[in-house]
């Protein structure tokens, strides 16, 4: 029924849009001596995407009027709309005068701002240049207050728990079936003072049978400051970089700037990341314009883009990160660096000092014993540039480097320098230089470039490199022409380091069709003086609601078919989520993946068998298995649940709903995120911290009358957040009678308050035509009935006697007495 309603309103919306569109034409084609401006609120499109409503003033035209109609809109509205995406140089162009209150299409035209009115849709299209310092958020564009929400745990804490095995179905030659050892990785916090409080998070491990059974992994204290975007951080560090710096992880103490992750509602345009950090060993999968290239286990450690064995010249790459505890990280990079513009006045930085942790030293955690100093400094000159500094420094080495980024005419231009000095090595130098472009047609064609030149001498490196690569040059081109569901990019790759030169074209379409898209590349490549060329194509078509995609690779003869469903996230779901099919010159392989979410646990399993060609030929099967739940308190309630990210909410029953089932929903609507019916409180993963968020709550069996409040909470969780939230209270009974005057006359259309004697907040009554009053959220308890008639106070007093079942409360009919005159 719902779904039909839903149909029948879409289609007199509808419906009604076009002959409001129609009716709008009628009167533009009447003489302007008939009809003065027509008044409407009309849609505001910025570079094709909804951004708000506006009131326009459409002028009336002849019918032989030539071109569109004059349209006059609210200056003050269209600067608030356009201001969340412009710079300031852009809206001081466009809006000259403060007086102005309205301008013509036209005008705004004239200054620049290219601005359009459709009068078939009756919507206004503005097309705009983003100068690099936009932060479109998820939240919509308002800065949210955290004390809107509801209140952070003073005090919390929680661990996630997953443990791990793998069984062996049939052995490679050396090795048994059977299980292996198990392992089980523990991450948690531990908060106090709530939001903007000190956090302490810490990671630990156990492997069966190994020389450390247990063995401690990054342990940290954290603070921040929202308002400021600034993270202060103690113990075990990973620092952020600027320029060519590259730095290992510290001991130590470190003051960031981090607008990204804890105040995202800024308007800048952050540098995008080219590496990430794996905290455990993980498989990761390197897919290019579609295709995947290459498949590799990964130990822990931080990787950069550069370090990736990618096809040089390649672009549209997508890492695909899984650790094996039931969470796959997706990520897309580009081979470029990000170039990126901070707003003027606004600054980033870094500061971290420690002693660097050593590499090649397993599960152990060991640190060398000389001071390590990292740290960076950026800062917006005006609209146009942005300039910034950077240092490295231990003993017997010291690197110092700088950036700058010009938005020009033809688009971002930036350099980046460093020399670095070593006592072993001597000077070294480093250099990058970059452009990129970006511009949108009016024919809506998108043409986007990007270059990069970078050198590097033979005796530089970074903090964390032992021994220098080697001097060289490498250079980097692409183009991308585009439009609509079509595209196509152009790509080469040269670079000359030491006594090779190598080099690659590369050419990549992709189109999207209406039941599937098309992914071609080709590319052809000279490295080792060897010539050599490859051709890949993918297809991928939705089915079902899952996805389907074959893909071949001409270089090793690659087939894949791969079949994907989103992961469901619902409690008490389980799902076969993805199988893959690949065959090549090396192996043929099979993979599949399903899991179940409990209300309070989850389990994957990833199968794989292969079998391998070489002059043993050998198969193997494995089946991957791991479980996760967690543990947390919360202004000392304690409960258990499914895993979470960033923090959780423990939902804990009230008394008077003892043995109703309660399910607990994202803010989505349907979603089931956990539930509880035989005990009181369950725990609720929070997945992403500085996000307003809400979960909603259905409890089955709720006795008539009972009142739980607005039945769901709204959230503003900050790092490693636990809060409590109690579903019910005493004061949800809803309370139902007549009252009547001395007189026996019905209370008509009154309202008086319901003044608990045991203290408390005050409850507003009202009365309808007849007397009959109804009062909502009202716990046991006695409490006196007041209503005022011509200056004089009337009262009553009322008893409501606690019960089994709380709910609706029928106490019959009251006559007020009159108490004093006022």
């Amino acid at each position: 029924m719902k779904t039909k309603q839903l149909k029948y309103r879409c289609f007199y919306s509808g419906l009604c849009r076009y002959c409001l569109a129609a009716l709008v034409l009628c009167l533009i084609s009447t003489p302007v001596s008939a009809r003065d401006y027509i008044q409407l609120d009309v849609p505001v499109l910025i570079n094709g995407a909804f951004r708000g409503d506006i009131s326009a003033s459409i002028e009336p035209g002849s019918a032989d009027r030539q071109g569109p109609p004059k349209v006059m809109v609210s200056l003050e509205r269209l600067h608030n709309l356009l201001g969340y995406f412009a710079v300031q140089e852009q809206l001081s162009q466009w809006f000259i005068n403060e007086q102005e209150k309205e301008l013509s299409l036209g005008q705004l035209r004239q200054r620049g701002l290219e601005i359009e009115f459709d009068e078939s849709l009756l919507n206004i299209s503005v097309r705009m240049k983003l100068l690099g310092l936009n932060s479109i958020s998820l939240r919509g564009n308002r800065e949210p207050v955290p004390e809107d929400g509801h209140a952070q745990a003073k005090i919390a804490g929680g661990a996630n728990f997953f443990a791990r095995n793998t069984f062996s179905h049939r052995s490679s030659i050396g090795n048994e079936s059977g299980f292996d050892e198990t392992a089980i990785d523990v991450a948690g916090f531990f908060t106090i003072g709530g939001f903007g409080g000190w956090s302490l998070f810490y990671e630990a491990d156990y492997l069966e049978n190994d020389e450390r059974e247990f063995a401690r992994q990054d342990i940290t204290v954290v603070r921040d400051n929202f308002k400021k975007g600034v993270r202060y951080s103690f113990g075990d560090i990973s620092p952020q970089t600027s320029g060519l710096q590259n730095s290992p992880e510290l001991l130590g103490f470190g003051i960031e700037r981090d607008y990204r992750e804890i105040n995202p509602f800024r308007n800048i345009n952050p540098r995008g990341r080219s590496d990430f950090t794996l905290d455990r060993a993980a498989e990761v999968s390197f897919e290019v314009n579609g295709v995947i290239v290459d498949i590799q286990t990964l130990e822990p450690g931080r990787y950069s883009i550069e370090d990736f064995p990618l096809t040089n010249g390649a672009n549209n790459v997508k890492v695909i990160v899984d650790d094996g505890t039931s969470r796959v990280e997706v990520a897309n990079f580009s081979p470029f660096v990000d170039l990126s513009l901070l707003d003027a006045g606004l600054s980033n930085f870094g500061l971290n000092v420690g002693v660097r942790r050593e590499a090649g030293t397993g599960r152990s955690v060991r640190y060398e014993s000389d001071p390590v100093l990292v740290g960076f400094y950026e800062r917006g000159i005006n609209q146009k540039l942005t300039l910034g500094a950077q240092v490295e420094a231990r003993q017997n080495h010291a690197l110092i480097g700088s950036t700058a980024v010009y938005g020009s005419r033809v688009g971002l231009i930036g350099l980046e320098t460093a020399v670095s000095d070593r006592s072993e090595l001597g000077t070294g130098y480093r250099a990058r230089l970059r452009h990129e472009f970006s511009h949108q047609t009016k024919s809506n064609w998108l043409i986007e470039s990007d270059f990069q030149f970078d050198y590097t001498s033979d005796r530089f490196v970074n903090l964390d490199q032992d021994d220098a690569t080697g001097a060289g040059w490498i250079g980097n081109a692409s183009l991308t022409v585009g439009k609509g569901s079509l595209s196509l990019t152009l790509g080469g790759f040269i670079s000359d380091v030491g006594d090779q030169t190598n080099k690659a074209i590369t050419a990549s379409l992709f189109k999207s069709f209406n039941r599937f898209t098309l992914s071609l590349d080709y590319q052809i490549s000279e490295f080792d003086n060897e010539t050599d060329s490859r051709f890949g194509v993918s297809v991928r078509a939705p089915f079902g609601g899952s996805s389907l995609r074959t893909s071949f690779r001409s270089d090793d003869d690659e087939y894949e078919l791969d079949w994907t469903r989103p992961r469901a996230r619902s409690a008490g779901s389980a799902t076969f989520s993805g199988a893959t099919v690949r065959t090549n010159n090396l192996l043929s392989e099979l993979e599949l993946d399903a899991e179940y979410i409990g209300s309070r646990f989850e389990i994957n399993a990833q199968h794989r068998s292969a079998t391998f060609v070489n002059p043993f030929t050998e198969s193997v099967a494995d089946t991957d298995i791991s479980v996760g739940g967690s543990i947390g308190f919360a202004d000392g309630k304690f409960a258990y649940g499914r895993p979470f990210t960033s923090g959780f909410v423990i939902v804990d029953q009230h008394k008077t709903l003892r043995g109703s089932r309660i399910a607990v929903r994202g803010s989505g609507g349907s979603r089931a995120v956990t539930s509880t019916k035989r005990l009181s409180s369950t725990l609720v993963p929070i997945n992403r911290s500085y996000i307003e968020q809400s979960f909603v709550f259905d409890v089955d069996d709720l006795p008539i009358g009972y009142d739980i409040g607005a039945g769901s909470v709204n959230l503003f969780p900050g790092n490693l957040a636990g809060y409590r939230y109690t579903i019910g209270s005493d004061a949800s009974n809803t309370v139902l009678g007549t009252v009547a005057w001395p007189d026996n006359e019905p209370l008509e259309l009154k309202s008086g308050k319901l003044i608990p004697l045991d203290g408390g907040e005050d409850i507003v009554v009202f009365t309808n035509r007849t007397g009959r009053f109804v009062a909502e959220k009202v716990a046991f308890g006695k409490y006196r009935m007041e209503f005022t008639r011509k200056g004089v106070l009337h009262a009553v007093n009322i008893e409501l006697k606690e019960t089994d079942k709380p709910g609706l409360v029928k106490i019959g009919a009251l006559v007020l007495e009159q108490v004093v005159e006022i």
